[in-house]
């Protein structure tokens, strides 16, 4: 008994070293143009992305005016710490919330679905693209971000950015 005991407390020891010495994904800010509303996306490891930045420890994410960031970085998964900023033109930041679709004040613009991942194209083509989105508007337009017609030019643009079809 005192064997099993034993056995027990070493394999759960083991476990906690092994979980201990994971990376903690490293927290995020995302600059995002003043008056940009729509979905955006952050698409990884591309060649001819935006260079990985950092500020204060942080990575930094300059989403450009069409809402689409091309970036060298690789995804990240877990519980990371994000951060949005609106950024104007002189570079003043104002903090954005992130909203929840039963956000009470429909006319607050906030960060929407923050946190989703996903993969344009499918694991048997090597040109897949691993993206994080999330959606920049006030509670009463975000269902117009999800109409047929709005993903098609969202995704259109994403093709001819990564020159990728998929």
């Amino acid at each position: 008994m005192k064997n099993i005991k034993a056995l027990f407390l070493l394999i759960l020891f083991t476990l906690g070293l092994n979980s201990c010495s994971e990376q903690k994904p490293e927290a995020e800010i995302y600059l995002i143009p003043n008056s940009y509303r729509g979905k955006v996306n952050i698409i990884f490891n591309q060649a001819k992305g935006q260079d990985i930045k950092y500020e204060k420890g942080k990575r930094v994410y300059r989403i450009p005016a069409n809402g689409i960031l091309l970036t060298k970085a690789k995804p990240e998964y877990g519980f990371i710490k994000h951060e949005y900023y609106f950024v104007d033109s002189s570079g003043s930041r104002m903090p954005i919330n992130i909203l929840f679709d039963n956000h009470k004040n429909t006319n607050e613009v906030g960060i929407y679905r923050d946190g989703t991942v996903g993969t344009y194209g499918n694991d048997s083509n090597d040109q897949n693209l691993k993206f994080q989105e999330f959606y920049v508007t006030d509670k009463k337009s975000l269902n117009k971000y999800f109409s047929v017609q709005y993903n098609n030019d969202f995704l259109r643009e994403v093709k001819k950015l990564t020159a990728i079809n998929f």
